[in-house]
């Protein structure tokens, strides 16, 4: 249990006391601080019972001060901004935004990212892919497959030239028997467009 000080506890007295003194002389009879009477909003014109002073309902206050409201496309925007983040991301992208480098960017590990949406690794949030991976896929016509990868030879990570570009697989077979290792050397063969007869 808390317990208050004595100085504490007649001063808070003394305050309710002075509200009571305010509020009777105010009202003409004794009242509570949160005991006002039936107001008419001005806003809406519905009455409430208000919990404070404010003159509209809460309902019409919280409309007021909220924080956020709906775009054109339904969804969640700042009050006061013109477009939602879905909307602005969309008008500004591309060559019509300021800061546009004409589709290219560092990566913050060194690689290249080109720009463009219709690639299957791109996401929702990055339009972003790698450039050495859009050359590989273009020098062997298909694109690459998940555990694939590609490797700079010179280890220069912005120099995509085909010279400088290996195609790497870090696939294995599940197992260590020999049939398993040959089933999947012909499945791998063939995921890369060779035939495979057997001997």
């Amino acid at each position: 249990m808390v317990s208050i000080h004595w100085k504490t506890a007649c001063r808070n007295r003394r305050r309710r006391e002075s509200d009571s003194r305010r509020l009777h002389e105010r009202w003409g009879k004794e009242k509570s601080i949160m005991d006002y009477p039936i107001r008419n909003c001005k806003t809406c014109e519905k009455d409430f019972k208000p919990s404070s002073r404010h003159l509209d309902c809460p309902v019409c206050v919280g409309k007021r001060t909220a924080k956020y409201t709906s775009c054109s496309c339904g969804n969640r925007m700042q009050v006061g901004s013109v477009r939602c983040r879905v909307c602005a991301s969309s008008h500004y992208s591309g060559p019509v935004n300021g800061n546009w480098r004409g589709g290219r960017s560092r990566h913050t590990k060194g690689y290249v990212m080109v720009r463009n949406s219709d690639h299957p690794r791109t996401s929702v949030g990055s339009p972003y892919v790698f450039e050495h991976i859009l050359v590989m896929e273009e020098q062997i016509e298909r694109f690459l497959l998940p555990k694939e990868n590609i490797h700079h030879k010179n280890g220069i990570k912005d120099d995509n030239r085909i010279e400088n570009l290996e195609l790497w697989s870090s696939a294995q077979p599940a197992g260590q028997r020999v049939d398993d290792k040959i089933a999947w050397a012909k499945e791998y063969l063939e995921q890369h467009g060779f035939h495979v007869t057997n001997y």
